[in-house]
């Protein structure tokens, strides 16, 4: 069993890492952490970012045991992606990277803390329910990996190429169009997966906006905000809010409305605090 387990496959992690050091123990990469109720940025180790003591461990099994063979499998697919593209996926590969993307999804912090409300509706408040609700969301997983499979497969870049608009991961880097059918999940700096259907008429979202949702998804984890290959994209993440104009200018969507809604609550509370 191992004591220390990722919630975000170390495979996509590496993708990110700050340093070209052979041993993979010794792979960094840069974060964004809370110390002191700041936001600090660091550079830290990948074998200990975004996992926790444990994790997959229950009272009734060790479910980190169903993650080794997928995660074994997808250095090698991603890598293809990277360098290939995913025209050139197989029919295998795709079925790879459609149960990769499906526990991927399930296993992250934001999927868990799901659990959590769970338990406290069916008045569950242990640590080991929490994580047996959770592990009951895998049995599942043929139906979300069918999901997967029935959207079209893009890959997107980033528009600019500037350090600053690379891609950033979460503990929770599974992005999801909670209107219609479209998945986001960056596995490098400068490739983001994108799953959709295939009549879609919306346009990709833009780096800028997919880092503020992997910011705000890493929020909900007590750890690590964020993580990047340079410390200069989380600078920018950090110190750069969105504005009103850059907002209005995206496609009416969901999206479109989440970012309103939000810029809203946050212009609210600079007027309370201020």
């Amino acid at each position: 069993m191992t004591d220390h387990q990722h919630f975000v496959s170390q495979a996509v992690l590496r993708n990110f890492s700050s340093s070209n050091r052979k041993k993979k123990e010794n792979h960094k990469i840069f974060v964004i952490l809370h110390i002191n109720n700041q936001l600090t940025i660091q550079s830290n180790p990948i074998v200990r970012t975004f996992e926790q003591n444990q994790y997959f461990t229950t009272n009734e099994e060790n479910y980190d045991s169903w993650f080794k063979e997928i995660d074994a499998q997808s250095p090698s697919i991603i890598a293809s992606i990277i360098k290939n593209g995913v025209e050139n996926l197989n029919l295998q590969e795709r079925e790879k990277i459609n149960k990769f993307m499906a526990f991927q999804w399930l296993r992250c912090v934001a999927i868990r803390n799901e659990s959590i409300s769970y338990s406290k509706i069916l008045g569950e408040d242990c640590i080991n329910c929490i994580k047996n609700i959770h592990a009951d969301l895998f049995t599942d997983i043929k139906y979300l990996i069918k999901k997967f499979n029935n959207l079209t497969l893009s890959s997107v870049s980033p528009k600019s190429l500037n350090i600053k608009h690379e891609y950033v991961i979460s503990g929770s880097p599974v992005l999801y169009n909670v209107l219609e059918p479209e998945f986001y999940f960056p596995i490098s700096p400068t490739n983001c997966l994108r799953f959709h259907s295939i009549d879609s008429s919306l346009s990709p979202l833009d780096s800028r906006f997919l880092n503020e949702l992997q910011f705000i998804n890493g929020g909900g984890y007590n750890g690590f905000r964020v993580a990047a290959r340079h410390q200069e994209t989380l600078e920018y993440l950090k110190n750069t809010p969105l504005k009103y104009c850059e907002i209005q200018n995206l496609e009416n969507s969901f999206w479109k409305h989440l970012f309103l809604e939000m810029y809203k609550t946050n212009q609210e509370a600079k007027k309370v605090s201020g």
